[in-house]
């Protein structure tokens, strides 16, 4: 229980730090200095559809409405009721549904973590690096709610290790809540899921020696969760799946990747084209861990974050777009369910941010196994993390040079 309110407390500051003066000027717009005013971002077509819905709630009509453009109802839902009886500004709101989705990443990705390692400093360092990546913020400044939605990804992963784990059926119950929760949350992410969870079962089997497939018992987990995720989302998923969605072309997939040109970019953050980073400290971890891992791959304890790294191995290939016929982006653009309509590949980065977290746990139970480093395990995080905030937030573009936009 200590860990746990250390770990609140730790992804308040955090939360409040790289959102830097948002919490005392809630009225109005975090911006870079590149910006001199909204006209650029989506916020403003997401607050006029919200306050569509809220006109609707008003006049006792259904105001469960799926449009075209992809407002997250778990943002829009719970603004119609803050706006209505507690009267406060659409742009207050948005800034605390903010707040609340970087603090909550932060704490899920922790438990995460947590579940998986047992190591209280693995989770603060995996929760860290899960949202001070710049893609939150570029995405909260470009007004793509559904895309710094990304705390129900750690949720669900947690939920889903826990009903792998457990003989209770309750998790099962809440895996399909929280997958509820993401569907109304973000098409995009949800449509990732559906092959990222398959694969991800699948490694566990196969490293974990689990044999799920032949498990009557873990049917019937997958039974009751999908059966609650389609009752719970039904109202929206029978709405949404009947908009014809435009298919996005090869060309726009492969300009929003990072290509064969671009691919190296993820170490870079001193660019403000750059619009998503991973860091040269977190790779430096990364393949430290990868090190430890490859020195240690008969230990039974360290066999399972072979699953991470080859799930982050994965996720950067399908990042780099469908730049040749047999790339796995282009190959589940052609065969896989909605891929077609989505785009963007770089949106998977969330991913390559929880899987990466996740295989950096490795290091963290190395130092608890080392007696000369488990002495000073809360110095080197300690290091680590200022590390990252020196030379790689206070440095970026996207983290400095903010100023509040009041419309």
């Amino acid at each position: 229980m200590k860990n746990i309110i250390k770990a609140i407390i730790f992804f308040i500051i955090i939360s409040t730090f790289i959102s830097w003066p948002l919490i005392l000027n809630l009225d109005g717009f975090l911006l870079t200095n590149d910006f001199k005013d909204t006209s650029h971002s989506d916020i403003n077509i997401m607050i006029k559809m919200m306050k569509e819905l809220q006109d609707l709630y008003k006049q006792d009509k259904p105001f469960f409405v799926v449009r075209p453009y992809d407002i997250p109802l778990t943002y829009a839902i719970p603004g119609i009721f803050f706006m209505s009886y507690l009267n406060m500004s659409e742009i207050v709101y948005t800034n605390i549904h903010f707040l609340v989705s970087i603090f909550l990443s932060g704490l899920f990705m922790y438990l995460l973590t947590f579940e998986i390692t047992n190591d209280h400093n693995a989770s603060i360092y995996s929760g860290f690096i899960f949202i001070t990546s710049n893609y939150l913020l570029q995405q909260y400044i470009w007004g793509h709610i559904p895309y710094y939605t990304i705390q129900w990804l750690p949720l669900i992963f947690l939920l889903l290790e826990k009903s792998l784990k457990s003989k209770n059926v309750k998790y099962s119950f809440y895996l399909g809540i929280s997958l509820t929760v993401q569907i109304l949350s973000s098409a995009q992410y949800t449509i990732y899921l559906t092959f990222i969870l398959i694969l991800y079962i699948i490694l566990k089997n196969l490293f974990e020696k689990r044999n799920f497939f032949i498990s009557l018992i873990f049917w019937k987990k997958i039974i009751i969760s999908a059966l609650t995720t389609i009752i719970l989302s039904s109202f929206y998923l029978v709405q949404r799946l009947k908009i014809n969605a435009p298919i996005r072309s090869i060309q726009e997939n492969l300009g929003f990747s990072w290509g064969f040109g671009k691919h190296m970019n993820f170490l870079s953050y001193f660019s403000f084209d750059t619009k998503i980073y991973f860091g040269q400290i977190q790779f430096l971890i990364f393949i430290i861990s990868g090190y430890i891992l490859l020195n240690n791959k008969n230990n039974k304890k360290f066999k399972q974050y072979f699953i991470y790294f080859i799930l982050c191995i994965i996720i950067v290939l399908l990042i780099m777009g469908p730049n040749t016929y047999v790339s796995p982006y282009y190959l589940l653009y052609t065969f896989w369910p909605f891929i077609n309509r989505v785009g963007y590949p770089d949106r998977l980065f969330p991913f390559l941010l929880l899987f990466s977290g996740l295989s950096s746990g490795i290091l963290f139970k190395y130092i608890n196994k080392n007696k000369n480093l488990k002495k000073h395990k809360h110095a080197i995080l300690i290091i680590i993390i200022l590390s990252i905030m020196i030379s790689q937030i206070l440095r970026s573009p996207w983290f400095r040079n903010h100023w509040i936009f009041f419309p």
